[in-house]
């Protein structure tokens, strides 16, 4: 199978153009409804390599190659959990690598760095390939993308806009917006949880309505639900206007 994904971008260097969070959200909400159909809540692993090995993004198409690596760096040689790359005047393939080491037994880790990969290929794997086969020069590097693994050697500086897509695209591919407040409606509904509805008519799960400890039921219930960390589900409710405040 192919997934098949398009959004505004340069036509001609295939590098996108501005998009909104939501923009981000709907493309990931589209890749993950070609893996697995949209239904299921739980997107798995060998689900997620095996239907992404050929992508066509705005018309352009190539395949990714799924790795797991012991000891996976960045070119400072600082410990990363995930690394895409792409070797120019190679095939058109990207390179998705994942670390064996730092992911062992921590499947909801493993889940979120695959995904965030998969957001670089979708919209950086492109400008990459078209850079490289327009470029007259035979010794190009490789192009990459790095995940860090340890906090201390994180930036503090605020994310790219490369990096802010690929979490964005991963958080939407992981737990979608409409799919992740239909399960918390469910969830409150089983609970009996007093209803409060937001400026746009939509249920939101405010603390000050129902409890903090309700609300920790009811995320505690989404994670388990979408097989996720709890700190992800939170983060999701809030940057999605699900939640105003998912956590005391």
């Amino acid at each position: 199978m192919t997934i098949v994904l398009d959004y505004p971008h340069d036509t001609s260097s295939h590098q996108p153009l501005m998009l909104s969070a939501r923009d981000v959200w709907r493309l990931g909400e589209e890749a993950r409804s070609q893996v697995n159909g949209g239904c299921e809540l739980c997107v798995n692993f060998t689900q997620l390599t095996a239907r992404t090995r050929n992508l066509r993004i705005n018309g352009l198409e190539f395949k990714t190659c799924w790795a797991f690596e012991p000891d996976l760096r960045d070119d400072r040689n600082r410990p990363v959990i995930g690394a895409i790359g792409y070797v120019p005047k190679g095939p058109r393939a990207a390179i998705m690598c994942l670390s064996s080491t730092a992911l062992v037994g921590r499947e909801a880790l493993t889940m979120s760095t695959a995904a965030h990969e998969l957001g670089h290929a979708v919209f950086d794997v492109p400008g990459w390939i078209i850079a490289a086969e327009k470029s007259p020069d035979e010794d190009l590097e490789e192009a990459h993308c790095y995940r860090s693994v340890i906090r201390r050697h994180r930036a503090a500086k605020p994310p790219s806009i490369a990096e802010w897509r690929a979490n964005e695209f991963m958080g939407a591919f992981l737990a979608p917006p409409k799919l992740l407040r239909w399960q918390m409606t469910k969830i409150m509904r089983e609970l009996k949880l007093p209803k409060k509805f937001g400026g746009d008519g939509e249920l939101v799960l405010d603390a000050a309505r129902v409890g903090f400890a309700e609300v920790e039921t009811v995320v505690d219930e989404l994670a388990k639900a979408f097989g996720l960390n709890i700190g992800f589900i939170e983060y999701r409710l809030v940057r999605y206007g699900i939640a105003p405040r998912a956590a005391p």
